[in-house]
This record gives structure tokens, sequence and C-alpha cells, in this order.
């Protein structure tokens, strides 16, 4: 069985305490194909600044693996649309509620 192996936002707090070049070492050693930073635009930043600095022979196989993925959607991605990213965060919250 081939998969892909995505992790956890990398803000959370199961990697608090490692600093954002043992994250993404790790997270690639571990053969993560992406890494992900979703709230703040600073760690954003903090992780592509991490991974520019790590040897390409680290990154790169994530990187195909990351490609070859994309090129399996069946939706390519599109510009982001603001208005309907609020519209659904909105949705998502009513839905919330009810449990």
């Amino acid at each position: 069985m081939k998969a892909h192996f995505i992790p956890d936002d990398l803000e959370m707090g199961g990697a608090e305490g490692y600093t954002w070049e043992e994250k993404v070492r790790r997270c690639l050693m571990a053969g993560h194909d992406a890494l992900l930073v979703c709230q703040t635009p600073g760690a954003s930043r903090a992780c592509a600044e991490a991974v520019a600095h790590m040897p390409e022979a680290l990154w790169a196989p994530a990187a195909a693996r990351f490609r070859a993925l994309r090129r399996t959607l069946h939706v390519r991605p599109g510009p982001f649309m603001p208005e309907e990213w609020k519209a659904w965060i909105q949705e998502v919250q009513e839905e919330s509620q009810a449990y």
C-alpha cells in the first residue's frame, strides 16, 4: 500500500518546545510529504526559512512526492477567494454548534 504522510499543523502543542529547524528536520526525516503551518504568517515564514537552510537531499524527496500527489488531484487549486473562505468558516462554525 502506498500512502502520503502529511502532519498536523506544526504550530500545535505537540511540536511545542522545538525550534523551526528541529520541527522541519524531524518531519522531513520521518518522511512527511508536506509541512503544515496554519495559524500565523510569521510561523509560515519561519518554516519556509528553516526549509531553505536544510540540505536539498533532505527536502527534495518530499517536494517530489508532493508534486506527484498534486498531479493526481481531480480539482486543481485556484486563486484564494477570501469571501468564499469566510463563508465556509461561518458554515463550519454554525454546524459545530449543533454538536
